[in-house]
């Protein structure tokens, strides 16, 4: 039981590490990668975002450059605001990582969907004692 325990924490620290090595790499070599509003000129709410370049060879998915863009597309706005400062960022980045404290990349993934059905039953509730 205690070495399942064990397995699990590493796995946790190692996890994490891994997300804030990588955008540290982004942050620290910006000049690398392109935002969304370089290739086209319209106003989305994914202006701001990082292109991902067209991939089909997974080898390539699964490399810094292209996990780095999508680790870093999936970050909240406000911590995507201060990637002009890489200390401000990496701090902020840190502290969004140990407070929400993600088991796997999936769970990094998934954050933003989670968040926004729970405000979506939030609002529900708030509607229906309202009526």
């Amino acid at each position: 039981m205690q070495l399942n325990v064990f397995q699990n924490y590493l796995c946790v620290n190692f996890g994490l590490h891994l997300v804030y090595s990588i955008m540290s790499f982004v942050s620290t070599n910006r000049e690398l990668f392109v935002n969304n509003s370089v290739i086209h000129n319209f106003p989305t709410k994914n202006q701001k975002d990082l292109h991902p370049p067209i991939a089909n060879l997974s080898v390539f998915q699964k490399g810094v450059y292209f996990s780095g863009i999508k680790i870093y597309n999936n970050l909240p706005t406000r911590i995507k605001q201060l990637s002009h400062d890489i200390l401000k960022f990496k701090k902020a980045v840190k502290k969004f990582l140990l407070d929400k404290s993600f088991y796997s990349l999936e769970e990094y993934y998934n954050w933003k969907k989670k968040c926004s059905q729970l405000t979506n039953k939030i609002f529900l509730k708030i509607l229906q004692e309202d009526s």
